[in-house]
């Protein structure tokens, strides 16, 4: 049954040419200042990778968030022929065919060769062409036959070694290039991300992390690069809560990957934290599907950094919990007339309880204030 819901529900898609879907829907370009990211999503329809559009992304001085913003602008189109992961793909192959071509001949060129490894244990060759020293990092070869036999063979190699040979010539960094690509294929490819998912769980090993010890006395993975770690985290959320739609259909699991997503450690890149509220905003919808059972909606204080949002269905108990954010004040609920329907003194309570089966659909606001900090919290409750 589940999947002739799919086939009516990918179907229904063709007809209307517009997929309403986490990839799709949630436009993140909007926000962005960069003036070719503008450019390229006020056009109308899926954008080409372009040489432009190229550049921006495989760039190492551009910022990982504008390039994947800006695969976020080139957006997508029902049955579209244009593949930009293809094209991306495709050019990554012809710049190290050129330098292979162009070492090759370097070689056969050389006075000498020298292999060494540097103090990280990198491969190092030097070359010296007409008492010229030419260092390649990264790479290893004794001749221009070992050049070839190693380095030549594109068409045996996986994807994510060809990017990684050409992160390696261009000195760029891997994983950018490489997370990149896999948003491109995710957006040629929104109807079947199971490729995607896989290659994104290998990924994440690549991410560099240590271990820190806490106030507690509690060990907390530390991760090296904190804006890279924030930007992967988000477009797994994007693409896994696509395989979601894929696999589920329509249901409230979409909206529980958004609250699993956001009830994580405080998002600290502002510009990211923008893109998460407009996929609350797209994803709040899926709320409706739930069911009341189970029947309570459990909303941290901790993740208000992330998202402020709490989406239910009518006669859904609401728990604010406060652990470990503790507050001493109170909790407001207004309605959309500004009106008090509930006012309760907070003590230090590990989570307040609103009973909803009294709510009339709508949008309300709930406003906690802590006494001993001065601090306020906004939060929105959407019923429906």
């Amino acid at each position: 049954m589940r999947y002739v819901i799919g086939i009516i529900f990918f179907l229904g898609l063709s007809l209307v040419g517009f997929a309403d879907s986490p990839l799709t829907s949630v436009s993140f370009w909007k926000t962005s200042q960069n003036s070719l990211i503008q450019r390229t999503g006020s056009l109308k329809g899926k954008k080409k990778l372009n040489n432009r559009r190229y550049r921006m992304i495989v760039d190492p001085q551009i910022d990982l968030l504008d390039k994947i913003t800006l695969i976020n602008a080139m957006s997508w189109e029902f049955d579209s022929e244009v593949s930009n992961s293809n094209i991306f793909l495709n050019k990554i192959k012809k710049e190290c065919g050129n330098f292979i071509t162009r070492t090759y001949n370097e070689i056969l060129r050389a006075d000498s060769i020298v292999w060494y490894s540097d103090d990280e244990h990198i491969d190092i060759t030097a070359l010296t062409v007409n008492g010229k020293k030419q260092v390649y990092k990264g790479l290893y070869f004794e001749s221009a036959d070992d050049f070839l036999l190693i380095y030549s063979n594109f068409s045996k190699i996986h994807t994510r070694d060809i990017i990684s040979f050409y992160s390696t010539i261009t000195d760029s960094d891997y994983f950018s290039c490489y997370l990149s690509y896999l948003y491109l294929r995710a957006m040629d490819s929104y109807n079947d991300v199971s490729d995607i998912m896989q290659e994104l769980m290998e990924l994440e090993g690549k991410l560099e992390y240590d271990y820190d010890m806490d106030v507690n006395g509690e060990f907390k993975i530390k991760y090296s690069d904190i804006a890279k770690k924030e930007i992967f985290y988000f477009l797994k959320f994007l693409i896994s809560s696509q395989a979601l739609l894929i696999n589920d259909g329509i249901s409230c699991s979409l909206w529980e990957k958004f609250i699993e997503y956001t009830n994580k450690d405080c998002i600290s890149n502002l510009a990211l934290r923008k893109y998460v509220y407009l996929a609350g905003e797209y994803l709040k919808s899926y709320s409706k599907y739930c069911s009341l059972n189970p029947n309570t909606f459990n909303y941290y204080i901790s993740s208000y950094c992330n998202s402020n949002l709490i989406s239910i269905i009518k006669g859904q108990e609401v728990h604010i919990l406060h652990y470990p954010v503790f507050i001493y004040g109170k909790l407001t609920v207004y309605d959309s007339k500004n009106r008090v329907i509930f006012d309760r003194k907070i003590d230090g309570d590990d989570y307040v309880r609103l009973l909803t089966e009294n709510y009339d659909p709508g949008d309300y606001t709930i406003k906690l204030f802590d006494l001993q900090t001065s601090k306020s919290y906004l939060l929105r409750l959407i019923v429906y």
